[in-house]
């Protein structure tokens, strides 16, 4: 027996050498859950940044699962209690819908007593909500760098967030792995008045930069172009905006769906480069 599931999420595309900004895609992900096979679709725009401060959904806060109950053979009833609001009003439990056959491969199943970070959308009705399997929702362990992002977005007042990760594409048997790169320029240069904002990344590949609101040019390469090597990102006031920038990544033909976030081959940048003001 195959099942479809065709909710309306983030855009996703299957095959990179087609790929332009923004994109209209989809993008099938055919698994197993509990003996029956189900087709995962995943449909919208794929552009160059992602929101990452929470703005799209209708709450966003860190929490406890109180109960998750099977209601179809794939969607659970969750019944939550926040602990931490980030989006939104604490108001005591609160139950949402979530497709667990589709989740994030790389997360564990939802179960009563665990602590989420919860990015939530409104429901067809008023006391209930929707838990989209491709929102940034995890386990509060593997949440950390999230919850740092909306803690800081709180605090801003005048200015507005860019990060990201710097990768590079390497083989791994038959596939092939994604390595942080370590001391690679990212630039930021603002369309109006072509100021030029800079940071390195760290260890880990990551790099943010506070900026003034507007519109910028984004770049992290001295590598020759390839497609997707740059492009432009509008940063909010209060708000943030994640970028990934994944080296050599031109080689990669295809992959799964929970890599294709942010694989945007890096530009070339120019030999001199200055520090961020």
């Amino acid at each position: 027996m195959t099942t479809f599931r065709r909710p309306t999420v983030y855009a996703l595309s299957l095959t990179l050498l087609s790929l332009c900004c923004p994109l209209w895609a989809q993008i099938h992900e055919f698994r197993e859950y509990h003996g029956k096979k189900i087709d995962c679709v995943h449909s919208g725009v794929l552009t160059f940044g992602r929101v990452c401060d929470g703005s799209g959904y209708a709450r966003v806060f860190a929490g406890t699962i109180l109960s998750a109950t099977d209601i179809s053979d794939f969607d659970k009833l969750l019944r939550l209690l926040p602990d931490e609001s980030f989006d939104g009003p604490v108001t005591g439990e609160i139950s949402a819908v979530v497709d667990q056959a589709c989740m994030r491969a790389n997360l564990p199943a939802m179960i009563a007593g665990d602590k989420w970070l919860f990015y939530l959308q409104s429901g067809k009705s008023s006391d209930a909500f929707i838990l989209p399997f491709d929102s940034p929702s995890k386990p509060i362990a593997q949440a950390q760098f999230e919850i740092g992002l909306l803690h800081r977005v709180a605090r801003l007042t005048d200015r507005g967030i860019l990060t990201g990760q710097v990768t590079r594409i390497v083989p791994k048997d038959k596939t092939w792995d994604a390595v942080p790169v370590a001391g690679r320029p990212v630039i930021a240069t603002r369309n109006s008045d072509r100021a030029m904002f800079s940071v390195m990344s760290d260890g880990g590949g990551h790099f943010d930069l506070e900026l003034a609101p507007g519109v910028y040019h984004v770049t992290a390469n001295v590598e020759p172009k390839s497609m997707f090597s740059e492009g432009d990102v509008s940063v909010v006031r209060g708000g943030c905006v994640e970028v990934g920038f994944r080296l050599d990544a031109d080689k990669i033909k295809t992959m799964h769906a929970d890599n294709l976030w942010g694989l945007i081959p890096p530009p070339e940048l120019p030999d001199h480069i200055p520090e961020q003001k």
